[in-house]
C-alpha cells in the first residue's frame, strides 16, 4: 500500500521499487574480497581493511567537531613515508579526496612535499592524479583564508608554495599533458583553482550535480557565484601563471585542433572562465578572435549547418564563448555562426542547447526578433514542438519575457505549434511531453510536463496574460489543487501569484477556487509552497481570513509546520482580532513599498 499525499488516503501500488543500495553499501560490496578486488598499488590486507573501516565511519556523524578531527588525524598518520604509494590505490585515493580538506597543516605540508618529489608520476596515474587535484583544491581554499587574514602573510605558506610549483610544472608540460586523459583534468583544475573556482562537492550526495538545462537565466553573463567564486582577491601571481598558461596554449601550433578533441576543448572552455573571472578580458578577447577566424570560420552566406556545428566538442566551447563574449563579440558570432541557421540548430540534438544559451545571452531586442521571426517561419516551431529539442521552447519564452519582445505573438505561435485554441493551451501545456503532444493524464497520481509548466510559468509573467489566467480559472477546482500539489506545478502557483502581476481581481478569484483544499495544500510539500507564494503576495485582509479561518479547524498536526509559522496560524487561534490588526499594518506597509518602487521606476 502507498499512501496519497493529495487524497490523504492509502492506494494500491502497481509494484513496489526495491530499495537501491547506499554509496556506502556499494563500496563495501566491490572491496568485501580483500585486497585483490582493490585496483592500484597492491595493500597488506590489515592496511585495506584498515581504509575500508575509515570510509564506511567517515560517512557517520561525529558529535563534535574536536573528535571528526582526531579521526582524521589518526587515518593520516597511518599513511607517513607511504603519502604518494597508498594515494596509487583506488580505495585509499577515495579516502584521502575525502578528508584532505579536514587536515591540519602540518599533514597537509607533509603531502605537499612528498607530492612535490613525484608530480609527473602522480598527475598521469589514475588514481594520484584525483589527489592531486583535491590537493590544490585545498590549497587554494588555504592560501585565500590566509589573504582574508592577512595578505602578505599568504606568499611565505606550504600552501601557495603547492599551487604555484604544480601551476608552473604543468605550464611548463603543457604539450605532454594535454593529451593525458588525468593529466588534463589536473591541469583543468589547476587553471580553475588559479582563478579561485573551486569545483563543485559533485559526491557529497553520490550524484552529479551538473546542470543539463537551465532557462531562467537573466544574468546578462555569467554568474560567478554560481561558479562558486568565492573571494574577490586574486593573488597576481595566480593571475601571472593564469595568463602564461593561456598564451602558451593561444601560440601552441596545435591550437587550431584543440576544440575538435574532448579533452583539449574542456581545457579550452576552462581557460575561458578562469580568465573571464579574473577580468582579463584582452586575453579572452584574443582567444575568441582566435577560435571565430580558425574554427569557427563559417561562411555567413550558406544557410547549411558547417561540420562544427554538429560536433559536441565545438558546441560546448562555443557555448562558453558565448558567456564570455561581450555586446560587440556576441552580435559578430550570432551573424558569422547562426544567422540564417536557428531553424536547423533548435532541431538538433545537441546543438539546440547552444541555441538555448544564444537566446539566455542575447540582451539585444531587435536581434531576439530576429531570432524569432526566423524560429516561428513555416511550421518550424512545431517540428521544435515535436521534436527531442521541444525544451528550447521555455527558453524562447524566458526571452520573451526578459525582453517584453513578442509575447501575444508567442501565445499565439505556441497554441498554433500544439495544434490547440489558446483556450485550451493551459491544459495543452500541462500534459505537454514532445510527441505525445496533449495526451490528457489519465492516473492522477502521475506528474505534470516539466517543459510545459516552466512554459507556463514565463507567460503568467508576461505584461498581458489573460489568456492565460483564463484559461486557469477555467480548470476545475480540485484539478487546480492537484497542479498545486505537484513538484512541478506549484512552481506555476508562484508565478501566478507574483507581485506586481496579479491583481487582486484575480487573486481573489483563484482564492475562491482553491476554497476548501487548502487543508489538502497545507499539508503536502509541494502544495505548502503554492500556498507560502500566495501568502508571499500579500492579499487583503479580508481574503486571508477566508484562508486561515478554513486552516484554523484543521488540527496542527496535519499542517505543515512552514505554513503554520508563515500565516502566524497559533496567533490567530489565540487571538483573532490581534491577528487581524496585524495583518492589516502588514498590508499597509507591502502596499507604501509597492507604490515607492512603482515611483523609483517611473523616475529612472
Amino acid at each position: 500500500m502507498v499512501f496519497d499525499e493529495y487524497n490523504m488516503q492509502e492506494t494500491s501500488a502497481p509494484y513496489k521499487r526495491k530499495k537501491k543500495r547506499s554509496f556506502v553499501q556499494t563500496v563495501k560490496k566491490k572491496f568485501k574480497h580483500g585486497s585483490s578486488a582493490s585496483h592500484g598499488s597492491h595493500l597488506d590486507q590489515d592496511t585495506h581493511d584498515y581504509f575500508l573501516r575509515v570510509f564506511e565511519q567517515s560517512r557517520q556523524e561525529f558529535e563534535n567537531d574536536d573528535e571528526k578531527r582526531i579521526f582524521v588525524e589518526n587515518v593520516f598518520a597511518q599513511t607517513v613515508g607511504h603519502e604518494v604509494e597508498y594515494s596509487k590505490n583506488q580505495l585509499v585515493s577515495r579516502v584521502l579526496e575525502d578528508l584532505l580538506s579536514l587536515t591540519s597543516s602540518e599533514t597537509l605540508e607533509r603531502f605537499t612535499t612528498a607530492f612535490s618529489e613525484h608530480l609527473r608520476a602522480a598527475c598521469v596515474h589514475n588514481y594520484a592524479s584525483h589527489v592531486v587535484e583535491k590537493m590544490i583544491c585545498v590549497c587554494t581554499n588555504r592560501v585565500h583564508d590566509l589573504a582574508r587574514e592577512s595578505p602578505s602573510s599568504y606568499q611565505t605558506s606550504a600552501s601557495f608554495a603547492f599551487v604555484m610549483k604544480v601551476s608552473k610544472f604543468l605550464a611548463n608540460n603543457l604539450d605532454e599533458f594535454v593529451s593525458d586523459n588525468y593529466a588534463n583534468h589536473v591541469t583543468r583544475a589547476t587553471i580553475s583553482c588559479l582563478a579561485n573556482i573551486l569545483p563543485e562537492k559533485q559526491r557529497e550526495k553520490g550524484k552529479n550535480s551538473k546542470v543539463k538545462f537551465e532557462v531562467n537565466t537573466a544574468e546578462k553573463g555569467l554568474n560567478l557565484e554560481k561558479m562558486n567564486k568565492n573571494s574577490t582577491f586574486n593573488p597576481p601571481e595566480f593571475v601571472e601563471v593564469l595568463e602564461d598558461i593561456a598564451n602558451r596554449i593561444l601560440n601552441s601550433p596545435s591550437f587550431i585542433d584543440f576544440p575538435s578533441d574532448t579533452m583539449m576543448s574542456a581545457l579550452l572552455q576552462a581557460i575561458l572562465l578562469s580568465l573571464y573571472a579574473v577580468e582579463k578580458k584582452k586575453t579572452v578577447k584574443s582567444i575568441c578572435k582566435k577560435l571565430m577566424e580558425t574554427t569557427y570560420a563559417c561562411d555567413p552566406n550558406s544557410n547549411q549547418l558547417s561540420e562544427v556545428l554538429g560536433s559536441q566538442s565545438h558546441l560546448f566551447l562555443l557555448e562558453t564563448v558565448l558567456d564570455v563574449s561581450d555586446k560587440k563579440q556576441f552580435t559578430k558570432i550570432y551573424e558569422q555562426c547562426f544567422a540564417g541557421r536557428l531553424a536547423m540548430l533548435a532541431k538538433g540534438h545537441a546543438s539546440c542547447f547552444t541555441f538555448a544559451k544564444l537566446v539566455q545571452r542575447c540582451d539585444d531586442k531587435e536581434k531576439f526578433l530576429e531570432m524569432y521571426a526566423e524560429i516561428t517561419e513555416g511550421d518550424t516551431l512545431s517540428e521544435i514542438a515535436h521534436s527531442p529539442a521541444y525544451l528550447i521552447l521555455a527558453t524562447v519564452a524566458n526571452g520573451c519575457r526578459r525582453l517584453s519582445a513578442k509575447q501575444s505573438s508567442f501565445v499565439k505561435d505556441i497554441s498554433k505549434a500544439l495544434d490547440v485554441d489558446s483556450s485550451a493551451l493551459v491544459p495543452a501545456l500541462l500534459n505537454f511531453e514532445g510527441k505525445s503532444v496533449c495526451t490528457p493524464i489519465q492516473n492522477k497520481r502521475l506528474t505534470y510536463s516539466f517543459a510545459g509548466c516552466v512554459i507556463l510559468q514565463e507567460i503568467l509573467r508576461f505584461e498581458k496574460r489573460s489568456k492565460i489566467v483564463k484559461g486557469l480559472f477555467a480548470l476545475e477546482n480540485d484539478e487546480l489543487a492537484r497542479i498545486f500539489s505537484d513538484p512541478k506545478g506549484s512552481y506555476i502557483a508562484e508565478s501566478f501569484f507574483a507581485v506586481g502581476v496579479c491583481t487582486d481581481e484575480d487573486m481573489e478569484t483563484m482564492i475562491n477556487k482553491l476554497q476548501g483544499s487548502f487543508c489538502k495544500l497545507a499539508a503536502s510539500r509541494h502544495g505548502s509552497f503554492a500556498l507560502t507564494a500566495l501568502w508571499n503576495r500579500c492579499p487583503p485582509v479580508a481574503l486571508k481570513t477566508k484562508v486561515v479561518e478554513e486552516l484554523a479547524n484543521t488540527p496542527l498536526s496535519k499542517i505543515g509546520g512552514v505554513v503554520a509559522n508563515r500565516i502566524e496560524l497559533r496567533s490567530y487561534l489565540n487571538n483573532p482580532k490581534q491577528w487581524t490588526q496585524s495583518q492589516a499594518k502588514i498590508a499597509e506597509e507591502m502596499e507604501k513599498k509597492l507604490k515607492h518602487a512603482k515611483n523609483l521606476i517611473c523616475n529612472s
